[in-house]
């Protein structure tokens, strides 16, 4: 009979997320998220409409920069402990988004009207902000695994 290394029984009893998690601070994080979503789906498409295009972009950006200023206050005042590797998939989730705002960018902004419908640039959107979404929906959910609620 083999016997359990000495590590087992603490991992077993190990919570998965540290205590302390603020499930406020995930609810803001998914909050903004959603906002970038709904802000870069408006630019990729503003280049379709031919008179309004650039007060859409005007508009939306705008919007985006303050309710950037008012997310990130709120985020900071709500902001606890996070669940190891948070801070760098963080990183990654604004890496990836930075990059697939480049390249979309380039084929929807900088090329002028283009043939896209609205719901592949949405999607595109989409794609750009889901991992941010997952990271704090993830977030939201640890916090809440740790007031025992699921």
């Amino acid at each position: 009979m083999s016997t359990p290394g000495r590590f087992t029984s603490a991992a077993t009893r190990t919570p998965t997320a540290p205590v302390g998690v603020s499930a406020r601070e995930g609810r803001i994080l998914t909050a903004w998220a959603m906002f970038q979503l709904v802000v870069l789906a408006v630019v990729f498409q503003a280049a379709n409409l031919p008179v309004w295009g650039g007060i859409f972009t005007f508009v939306a950006l705008a919007v985006f920069l303050l309710g950037q200023v008012g997310l990130s206050s709120r985020v900071a005042r709500h902001r606890r402990v996070h669940p190891r590797g948070f801070n760098g998939a963080a990183r990654g989730a604004g890496i990836w988004a930075v990059l697939v705002v480049a390249v979309a960018g380039w084929f929807w902004i900088a090329q002028g009207p283009h043939a896209s419908p609205w719901w592949a640039t949405s999607f595109v959107a989409l794609l750009a902000v889901a991992p941010s979404l997952i990271l704090a929906l993830r977030l939201t959910g640890a916090a809440r695994t740790e007031d025992g609620r699921r």
